[in-house]
């Protein structure tokens, strides 16, 4: 199952940055899965899979970046937040 298809599990503010995540791991491998997607401490968490550990490895540092942006990002409405100083600390 692509981004695209998961796209319900979070808030619409965050579905342009997984849709461009989505494109970006297409090029890595047409042939990914997401296994996970969820909103976890105010950032989007995404779990892939992929036929081979190159791609998996690859995907993993875009996959890392699109989280680190979903700290700045509004789940809900999209636009800038700042991000969490700790996230284990309630907001």
């Amino acid at each position: 199952m692509a981004a695209s298809d998961r796209l319900h599990a979070v808030g619409p503010g965050w579905h342009p940055l997984l849709l461009r995540l989505h494109e970006r791991l297409l090029a890595v491998g047409s042939d990914y899965r997401i296994e996970d997607l969820k909103e976890k401490l105010g950032e989007v968490r995404t779990h892939v899979t992929a036929p081979s550990a190159t791609a998996r490895s690859e995907m993993r540092g875009l996959i890392t970046e699109a989280e680190k942006q979903s700290a700045t990002i509004c789940e809900f409405c999209g636009g800038a937040r700042a991000p969490a100083g700790d996230a284990s600390m309630p907001q």
